[in-house]
This record gives C-alpha cells, structure tokens and sequence, in this order.
C-alpha cells in the first residue's frame, strides 16, 4: 500500500496596529512586490515571434520584441529572471540570467536590450543534364538530429531537377545545403553533398549543385500460375538492392531506374502447394534503355483438409473443450468436448495432430498424439479422440484478488468456483480432513495467527490454537484424529501436533533452526518438513512423535514444502535454482525424489513454482506458480501466481485458476 501526503500551504497577512491609535481593528499591509520586465529592441530583421522571460523556476511568460510583462504576488528578497527565445540574428545585451532585488510592496525593473541584425539569403540552383532525369530533388539547409540520430531540415524545399530555390531569413554564420532525393542513376559532380554556405548580414549567398543522371534499363518480372488452390494472396518479387514488391498469381510488375549490370531476381511468398517450374533466383543482365524480362511458372497442387473430431464421455466434462495441435507447420485449434473442427487449405502428407488442454478428470482413451496424412489431389483425413472423465475433485486455495487474502474451493476442471471464507482479517494454509468434510486453516482474524477448522462449506469456524506466537501450515494425520502446525510460540518456529479438537498440544522439534510445514506420511507414521538447522533449508523426516529425525536433502540451495505421494513411496518439493539480478525474481522448480532422499528428478522449469500437493488418486500434482513478466514490469518480484497441474512424470502442465496460491487437494 501506499501513503499519499497532502501537503497544505498556508499564507500569512501582517496585522499592524497603529501605536496610541484607537483599537479599530487589524491594518492589512501589502507584504508582496513586483518584477517588472521590458524588451527594447533595435536593429534590422527584428525578432517576428518575440521572447519569453521567467522569474526564478516559475513558468516562462512571453515578451513582446518592444513591450513588458509583470510578475506579482513577490515575496521580498533577491529573484532570477532569464530572457530567452531571441531569433539567431539577434543579441541581448548584458547578464543573462540576472538579479533583480524586490522590496516589500515595491517594483523592481529591469530592461533587456536586444540588437538585431540583418538576415541573409540561401539561393541554391540544382542544374540536371543527362537521361531519365527525376521528376524533383528536396533542397535543404542545416540538420536537426534527435538522440537516436533521427535528422530532419530546418530549413527546406522541392526544386525540379532544373530550379533554383531561395531560402530568406537565414542568420548570418555558417550553413550546410544537403541536396536529397537523388536516384542511384544520378551523381552530383562538382562535389558531394552537403555544401557550405556562409551567409553575411543582408547578402545572398549561392550555392549550385550541378547533377549528372545515367541512362537505365527495366526488368520486367512476369508470373504465371497453373494448377488449383492457387495462391490466395499472391507472391513477392525482389530485385536484389531495390527492394520488394508484391505481383499477383498471373500478373508482371516492372523495375525501373536499374543501372547497366547483373542483378538477381527472386519469386517469394509461395503458398506451401505452390513451387516454381524453374530456376529461383534468376539472374538477368540490364542494358541502358532497354526492358529485360524475367519469367517465372509457378505450379499450385491441390490441397487437402483434416477433419478433428472429439467424442467425450463420462461425468463432469471439461467445461471449455479442447485445442488440437497440429505440426507440420504448427497450428492450434480449439475444438469442443463433443465437437468436430475441420482444418481446410492442407498440403498433402503426414501431420502429428495432438489433443491439449484435456482437463484433470478426463482422459484420451486413445492415442495422443496421432500421426495421419493429408491424401494428394485435395482430399479429407479423419482423425477422432475418445475421451473419459471420472467424477471431478475439489481443491481449496488461497486468493488475496478481492482484498485480504481467504479460502476458495474450485473443482479441478476449472469449473465452480466457491468462496468459503469471508472474513476482514488473513486465512491461508487450508488443509482437508482425511474424510472430507472440514478444513483446517490459519488466520490471523484474533491478531495472531491461530489454527481454526471449519466445514468443508466454510460454516462453524472453530479455534484450536491460542497460544501468544503464531501458529499455521495444519496437516491432518491420515486417521483424522491429529493436526501437525508450525509454531512460533517459544521464540522459534517448530513443529507440534495437537488432537484434532485442539487439546493435548504436544512439540515435536525442539532445534535452534526453523522446523516448518509438516506433511504426515499416508501411513501416519513419519512427518516431512523443512527445516534450516544446518544451514541451509532442507527436508527431513521424523517419526510421527518427533523421534529419528533424518535428512533427505543436502544442497547448496534452498529445498521447501514437502509433499507426499499416496502410495508413500514418494516426496515432491520445491527447490531454489536461481535469481535474476536485473529483475530480482528467484526462480523455485519442483523436484520429485524416493522418500529415502534418492533418485531427485526434475518435473517444472517454465516458472517459479511452490507449494505442491498430490492429488488423492496420484495423477497429479497442484502446485503454486510465479510468473514474473519483466519487459512490462521491470524489476518485478512476480507478476501473477496461477494454480497449476502437472503430472508426477513432469507432462501435461494445466492451468486451473489465476490470481491463486496454497492448492490443497480434497480427499
């Protein structure tokens, strides 16, 4: 949040009272001056928009070549004023800035006197000879160049290739004339551009450019199409160091001003059905005055389409459908759980056709990808996919996207949304009953955090914990009897269980390190956490009454949030693998590792990504991911946070829902 200050400004009138005079009230006296300004100017070519002053850093006002302005309202004491704006053949006289002083109520005046000189003239005569002369040249006079070398004229014009051009009103000094607009055929041959005019007060200085053009040929560039499904758009022709221009399916287009010589002519922009019947690029030899032609046949095949059709059964269907890939080239499609997308304009050939976006609960029953081929001579293939879904999960989540930060349900296809909490104050950390039907979760809603639990609707919230330190990160035991937290309460944070009605709360670590987010094994018997008693944040296991701690992680980085697979066997974590110091976003990936420590694998890489739990049925896993977008936002610490899925093999990565945090999977 930010804090925005309002900063008052409050002025002040001197009260006076007469001394020996009858008390008829306060005496208001100015306590402000005035700085009076005034232009004189004398000369030739005065000055046509005339000047600006400014007082002290306050907005500059404009003054007249012979006039003045006023500034009021002055506080006494010494103030800057600055003229500026004078034409380039014009001179103030004196300091500038300098220093006015101004006395309480009074008017301080200065005067400005300017001297101006007589202007010059630029007279620039472009004399042409030759053959195929340009229609125009542009003349101009001096360069403006901004910070990334973008130039333009101060002073400019149009002349025929036989003119002459005046530029008046030019400062006395020295000036360059650029001569532009000059073709390839053409060369000025007294000497290069730009010339240097020096101009004196009231003369006329004379610049000639004497231009000498060449004589040129033409390429004529022809195409004819044959076949079917010709080229929709057409192609592009190039002519190598004159650029590109576009030419029909059956159409020519010509490139004039070509100087004597070789150049290579090249067809592109074919669609993939088209090919040309010969040589690609052409070379061709221009003779002065003389068209030469370049012919290109171009042959287009028939093309093909593919037919994608989904057929979906089962309950809890995916509520927005599929996309359908298809490589060769690659293209993406979105097609419906019950849906059929055709595919026109194919050429002919093999095209592996993939069915994405398949929700969690839903699975292709055949196989994905399918490799199938396009026939030749513009026929259809057909490609299905039968999909099953199963009865859809339930997680909950953390969102802070509506203000504080509360407790949500979401069905794992990504359809109905459900808010559980509603609450002014923090609930984080939910974590679901074996059976079910409550959730326990931390809040800070009594100004400390303590565990609650409550329906798996979100009524009858009920506090277990009220100890003075914070308690959060509940973990159900797989028999729904107990609940492991994170606690704060000695000083330091440890691990502790309590019965599930919050009685007999009971330390399970007792170590000078940080002992947090405990997951209880699906036999009840050990508890992963992490914990930095080495130094650095790792995980561990213990047995489930704090006995036999034993280390599963050594590394140099950070290793967090443990999750167990349900068969056991299995603990999935997120662990540091970097920081971008230009945008300080720290990069966390899963890994999945042998509950023994052994065999740690990769499964994410695209974001920062924490907090992962096992789906009940072992096909997936949800987890937290950071995005952070750095050419929009930098530096940025994360740009959103989305509720991802990924299976334990590290494929078909989904998104569930945005703006989200801490997923905890519904039994």
């Amino acid at each position: 949040m930010r804090s925005h200050v309002l900063l008052m400004m409050l002025g002040t009138i001197a009260l006076v009272v007469g001394a020996g005079c009858k008390d008829e009230g306060p005496i208001l006296t100015a306590v402000h001056g005035v700085v009076e300004v005034t232009a004189a100017t004398t000369g030739i070519d005065l000055d046509r928009d005339g000047y600006t002053a400014q007082l002290d850093a306050g907005t500059p006002r404009q003054l007249p070549v012979n006039g003045k302005v006023t500034f009021e309202g002055l506080a006494a004491g010494d103030h800057s004023v600055m003229v500026a704006g004078a034409a380039g053949n014009c001179t103030i006289r004196g300091a500038n800035p300098r220093t006015v002083s101004v006395t309480t109520g009074g008017t301080a005046r200065t005067t400005y006197e300017v001297t101006c000189v007589a202007n010059g003239v630029i007279e620039v005569r472009v004399a042409t000879s030759g053959a195929d002369l340009p229609n125009r040249y542009l003349v101009g006079v001096d360069q403006l160049c901004d910070f990334d070398d973008n130039c333009d004229y101060v002073w400019s014009e149009l002349a025929s290739v036989n003119d002459t051009v005046r530029f008046a009103a030019i400062p006395a000094g020295t000036h360059y004339v650029y001569l532009g607009f000059v073709p390839s055929n053409c060369t000025d041959v007294a000497e290069p551009s730009p010339r240097v005019a020096t101009v004196q007060p009231g003369d006329t200085a004379r610049i000639a450019f004497a231009v000498s053009c060449q004589q040129t040929g033409r390429v004529r560039v022809t195409v004819s199409t044959t076949g079917v499904d010709l080229d929709p758009d057409g192609y592009f022709v190039q002519v190598s160091g004159h650029g590109v221009s576009s030419v029909g399916v059956n159409a020519s287009r010509t490139f004039a001003l070509l100087l004597p010589g070789e150049y290579d002519v090249r067809l592109g922009g074919l669609a993939a059905n088209c090919t040309v019947d010969r040589q690609n690029p052409v070379t061709v030899t221009v003779v002065a005055g003389v068209t030469v032609d370049a012919a290109f046949a171009v042959t287009c095949a028939a093309l093909g389409s593919l037919q994608i059709t989904a057929v979906t059964t089962g309950v809890d269907l995916d509520p927005d459908g599929y996309n359908v890939l298809v490589k060769g080239p690659a293209q993406s499609y979105g097609v419906g759980t019950n849906g059929t997308v055709t595919i026109s304009r194919l050429v002919a050939g093999d095209y592996s056709v993939t069915l994405t976006g398949i929700a969690a609960n839903c699975e292709a029953a055949v196989l994905n990808p399918q490799t199938v081929a396009v026939p030749v001579g513009g026929g259809t293939a057909a490609v299905r996919f039968d999909v099953g879904c199963t009865a859809v999960a339930q997680l909950a989540f953390v969102t802070s996207i509506y203000g504080n930060p509360e407790i949500y349900l979401v069905k794992a296809n990504g359809a109905g949304e459900t808010r559980l909490t509603t609450n002014s104050a923090a609930d984080v950390h939910p974590a679901w009953s074996p059976d079910g039907a409550q959730i326990a979760f931390a809040t800070d809603r009594d100004g400390n955090y303590e565990i609650y639990v409550m329906t798996a609707g979100g009524q009858n919230p009920e506090r277990r914990t009220t100890a003075p330190g914070a308690d959060y990160a509940p973990a159900w035991s797989p028999d729904g009897g107990k609940i492991a937290f994170t606690s704060a309460r000695d000083g330091n944070a440890e691990i502790y269980v309590m019965d599930a009605d919050g009685s007999n709360q009971v330390r399970l670590t007792n170590d000078p390190g940080s002992d947090a987010e405990p997951a209880w094994s699906p036999d009840g018997s050990k508890i992963a956490f992490t914990s930095d008693r080495a130094g650095n944040p790792e995980i561990y296991l213990m047995d489930a009454d704090g006995r036999n701690v034993e280390r599963r992680t050594s590394n140099d980085v950070a290793d967090v949030h443990p999750g167990w697979s349900p068969d056991g066997t299995k603990l999935v974590f997120s662990r540091f693998t970097s920081c971008a110091s230009s945008t300080r976003f720290c990069d966390y990936d899963l890994f999945v590792m042998n509950a023994d420590g052994s065999g740690a694998a990769r499964l994410t890489s695209a974001s920062s990504d924490a907090e992962p739990t096992w789906s009940p049925d072992g096909h997936w896993i949800a987890f937290a991911a950071s995005f952070c977008n750095a050419e929009y936002y930098p530096p940025c610490n994360y740009d959103y946070t989305a509720i991802e899925l990924v299976r334990p093999d590290g494929t078909g990565l989904l998104e569930l829902t945005r703006y989200a945090f801490q997923p905890a999977w519904r039994p």
